[in-house]
């Protein structure tokens, strides 16, 4: 997430982030995300290297180099949609560049200073008109270690959302629209404030370019987020508490080419051992998460979620303040 700045001040976000021409997206270091990547990469084998964008390690970059590098910078909840400045409706706004010359000289004031960032692909590099949805999987939004005050909060938010039924949540989008050359964006406030039905409309209009839907796309996309839940149906070493995962597609293939698309898991300064137990509510948020798509593509009503098992409740619980 990125720091907006309007006039010198921080209104929304927590990491900052940039990207390279070369591909490489740059945030702000989380030591736990970190032993996260760190983990993945000495287990080998661990289907989960599919779904998760490439990590390259972590880079001390000085403040002078900063401030003279090439980039784009992300907005709204979204850490790989490319923008060029602040853009209103019409698509107007400041250059990239200016843009996050601003943001990088307010946060970077010291430029003699390195400073830490965690690198990894940049899903949406080689692609002309990246459309990418940020969506929140799973239900419980807080860790064993959170304080009660931050329990009741991450409870009231995931009760007003579709988190609470469907074990996901949409926290933004950013999709091309063709007739007007431009994108259409939702910002996290908007998105957490959708319901259901509204949730399941936001889906198509993710992938409505304006002149239709672009069922290439969503097959394409239902394609990989099958080979994930089959990932979390077997896999038992990670669970994943307010992590996201990205859909991302070049809304500049046509329907000749393959489509060029991504879904790519991230966020995971909260990722803990699941000690031999499956991680029920991502499962269970990718199941809904196909259901709703399936129902966009062919047009039909959505059918009930999927709900956990009996058995499988004692799995999900943390907190006695937590109900089904």
């Amino acid at each position: 997430y990125q720091r907006r700045v309007h006039g010198g001040q921080q209104v929304a976000g927590r990491h900052l982030m940039f990207r390279t021409s070369e591909g490489i997206l740059y945030k702000e270091t989380d030591h736990r995300e970190v032993a996260f990547y760190l983990a993945l990469g000495a287990d080998a084998d661990s289907p989960l290297h599919s779904a998760v964008a490439p990590f390259y390690g972590v880079q001390h970059i000085s403040g002078a180099d900063l401030l003279k590098a090439k980039i784009s910078c992300t907005e709204g909840g979204d850490p790989t949609s490319p923008i060029v400045g602040r853009r209103n409706g019409n698509g107007d706004g400041d250059s990239g560049s200016d843009y996050a010359s601003r943001i990088l000289s307010t946060f970077i004031p010291k430029k003699e200073r390195a400073y830490p960032f965690v690198a990894l692909k940049d899903v949406t590099h080689g692609m002309a008109k990246p459309c990418v949805m940020d969506i929140k999987m799973g239900r419980r939004q807080f860790d064993r270690n959170a304080p009660l005050s931050k329990v009741l909060s991450k409870e009231r938010k995931t009760r007003r959302s579709t988190s609470r039924n469907l074990f996901f949540r949409i926290c933004g989008l950013k999709v091309y629209q063709a007739p007007t050359n431009d994108f259409y964006s939702m910002d996290k406030r908007d998105a957490e404030r959708l319901s259901k039905y509204e949730a399941l409309g936001t889906m198509q209009r993710f992938f409505d370019n304006g002149m239709g839907l672009r069922s290439d796309m969503l097959e394409a996309v239902l394609t990989q987020l099958r080979q994930l839940q089959g990932i979390f149906e077997s896999q038992k070493y990670w669970r994943f508490i307010t992590s996201s995962l990205l859909l991302v597609y070049d809304a500049c293939c046509n329907c000749v080419e393959k489509p060029h698309v991504q879904v790519c898991m991230i966020d995971f300064a909260h990722a803990e051992a699941a000690v031999g137990h499956q991680d029920y509510e991502y499962l269970y948020g990718i199941q809904n998460l196909i259901k709703v798509l399936e129902c966009t593509l062919n047009g039909t009503e959505y059918d009930p979620p999927v709900t956990p098992r009996t058995a499988d409740i004692p799995q999900l619980i943390y907190s006695p303040l937590f109900s089904f």
